[in-house]
């Protein structure tokens, strides 16, 4: 069984930095792009009948999730639901942090 310090030591920190970095460059440079062509409502037909590329503006979180609730409330949600996330993932990593170091 590979221990928990050797898993983390096989990582490529760069790799993964590089990723990230490439990954939110990218979706940035295509946001400013569709926002600098496309006014909101138009459609453009990438592959006809299957594929289009539409600008609309969602408030709300994945696939519009709290969109129908007023703006501080749903700021308040959702920063609610992150914050929450982000504790439950750090409760989760330190579990499996002491349960490679007991084995």
């Amino acid at each position: 069984m590979i221990s928990f310090k050797t898993r983390l030591s096989q990582i490529s920190w760069g790799m993964i930095l590089t990723t990230l970095i490439l990954s939110v460059v990218l979706d940035q440079f295509t946001k400013r792009l569709i926002l600098n062509s496309f006014v909101r409502g138009e459609v453009l037909e990438v592959i006809p009948g299957f594929f289009n590329l539409t600008l609309h503006f969602n408030k709300g979180a994945a696939f519009g999730l709290f969109a129908g609730l007023d703006d501080g409330y749903r700021q308040l949600v959702l920063g609610l639901f992150s914050k929450l996330a982000i504790v439950m993932l750090l409760v989760f990593l330190v579990y499996e942090f002491y349960r490679f170091q007991l084995r």
